[in-house]
């Protein structure tokens, strides 16, 4: 439903989150500036992206550390998405179950 009515731009969101986790003090803005760019010239929130390649490299290269995933992949094909969430929860039950063996073989 959300994909229908604002295309790609549901995406805006993880632009933004993976800027800020890779570091970048102006990613509301950024995000901010790419969307409203992306409206107004009715062109995909991935082509606009790509236009600040320093922000398109913060994006793939966070994308690829935080979900091993390729950020081109991600941005063009909206439709295939199921949000950050579920990958995230993943990883983190992960580390913490990894955490949780190394504190019982502590413990015993």
């Amino acid at each position: 439903e959300n994909l229908t009515a604002a295309g790609d731009l549901v995406l805006a969101e993880a632009a933004y989150v993976l800027l800020a986790l890779a570091g970048d003090t102006e990613a509301h803005e950024t995000v901010r500036r790419v969307t409203l760019a992306a409206e107004k010239e009715k062109k995909p929130l991935v082509d606009i992206l790509r236009r600040d390649p320093e922000a398109w490299q913060r994006i793939e290269r966070q994308m690829k550390t935080s979900l091993r995933a390729d950020a081109g992949e991600y941005f063009s094909y909206p439709e295939r998405s199921t949000g950050l969430a579920a990958p995230k929860a993943k990883k983190l039950a992960v580390a913490f179950e990894t955490l949780m063996q190394e504190i019982k073989e502590a413990l015993s």
